[in-house]
């Protein structure tokens, strides 16, 4: 048997014909005897053979035909064109791998440039004139030429203490970039102390808090100080005011521990409002979408306290003037006693008063139980109480010096007196 050779190129038709496959392997071929060439009008025997060739018989063995018989049909004609080779597997392979890899490319620059465009047009990404760096010394002005403070800062958390000097200090302890657009300066007019701070980073309320500025107040500080920010906490601790406290947050809490002013002003938008050991005249707390919590406040005058959808937590605390509570959250109170007149509402959950002393109380339910428990005497009221989807508790009528009057819609009324050993006063 012949040994299979590679024919990379064909010499002619007649070589390919003689054995060569369309990928260039030669197949073994029994050998044949030499045929005489005969041409037309040779008188020789070989003239009929010519007249009437016979065709020739390629007979194989059993072990040639294990070889690959060659697709003569495939075999190119002569003077025709080439035929069109077809690609492979690997090549086809590796055109799908471009095309994706390079689809991949396109995608990621579009994503891209798509996030530069929001990054232009969002407005949390602050851009600024000037640039805020920290000083070598804080900013210190004497108390006896600043009258009011007014602070408005954005992404900032600020700190207010009350310091034993006589000096309005202003230190800004943040390690965060802080820019302004106002330097932090007095007025020649009025004394006000006015400063516009933003920081370049959106605070997170899921941040521990820590002070970026930190305003110490001299201990005979009894102007106004109006803080107002927007994505920021407010911080006020040991502060004694003679004037007024207006702070206000469009997002952000507020924290009050230990201070006194005349007037006390909190607002919140989306934010929860903290105070505790208050004194105030007047004092007034709001908060759209946050919780309340107020402990150890004693208010002479006027309060007016609210949330619009969140919770209300009242302890221990001190109303001497007309007082008007309203929620939508439930409203728990311990320990607190009414010496005006009084008026609680609430739109969509209960009331509980624990331990409470009140003189003149209008209370009002839309969808909530209502339980009072007070020391006071029965005999000291006049009640008028119902509801329309309920049980009540307590009997109306009365000859009290006092009016105790409940309403509630969808929920039972539940009021408990104690023997009357206490006095409103």
């Amino acid at each position: 048997m012949a040994i299979n050779l590679k024919k990379e190129n064909y010499n002619n038709d007649e070589d390919r014909f003689k054995g060569a496959s369309d990928d260039g392997e030669i197949y073994p071929q029994r050998e044949q005897p030499p045929v005489q060439e005969i041409y037309p009008g040779q008188n020789s025997a070989g003239a009929d053979q010519w007249n009437d060739p016979q065709p020739q018989l390629n007979i194989r063995t059993a072990e040639e035909t294990q070889v690959r018989v060659p697709n003569y049909s495939a075999a190119p004609v002569p003077n025709a064109q080439p035929p069109k080779k077809r690609l492979g597997a690997g090549p086809i392979m590796l055109i799908i791998g471009g095309v994706i890899m390079m689809s991949i490319f396109l995608i990621g620059a579009v994503a891209g440039m798509a996030h530069e465009v929001l990054n232009m047009a969002d407005p949390s990404v602050v851009e600024t004139e000037y640039t805020y760096e920290q000083p070598d010394s804080d900013f210190v002005y004497s108390g006896e030429n600043v009258g009011d403070i007014v602070l408005n800062a954005n992404n900032v958390c600020l700190d207010v203490k009350y310091g034993s000097g006589t000096d309005v200090t202003f230190t800004v302890v943040s390690d965060r970039v802080i820019s302004f657009d106002e330097a932090l300066a007095l007025s020649d007019e009025n004394s006000v102390l006015t400063a516009n701070y933003i920081s370049d980073i959106n605070y997170s309320e899921d941040d521990y808090y820590q002070e970026d500025i930190i305003l110490t107040l001299p201990k005979d500080f009894d102007g106004q100080l109006r803080l107002t920010g927007r994505n920021s906490d407010i911080n006020c601790s040991s502060a004694v005011l003679g004037s007024t406290v207006d702070f206000s947050c469009a997002d952000g809490n507020i924290y009050l521990y230990k201070v006194s002013a005349s007037d006390i002003r909190l607002n919140s938008d989306n934010g929860t409002l903290s105070a505790d050991t208050i004194t105030a005249d007047s004092f007034t707390a709001n908060t759209d979408n946050g919780s309340m919590y107020l402990s150890e406040v004693s208010v002479e005058g006027a309060a007016d306290i609210s949330t619009g959808n969140g919770h209300m937590d009242l302890e221990n605390m001190h109303f001497g003037g007309e007082t008007m509570i309203e929620g939508n959250g439930d409203i728990d109170g311990t320990q607190l006693k009414f010496v005006g007149d009084a008026s609680i509402s609430c739109s969509n959950s209960d009331i509980e008063l624990s331990v409470t002393e009140f003189g003149n109380m209008t209370i009002s339910n839309g969808n909530g139980d209502v339980y009072i428990d007070t020391p006071c005497s029965r005999a000291d009221y006049t009640v008028e109480a119902s509801t329309s989807n309920g049980t009540c508790s307590v009997e109306n009528g009365g000859n009290g010096q006092y009016k105790l009057e409940i309403k509630d819609r969808n929920g039972n009324v539940d009021v408990t007196f104690g023997s009357g050993e206490t006095e409103i006063e």
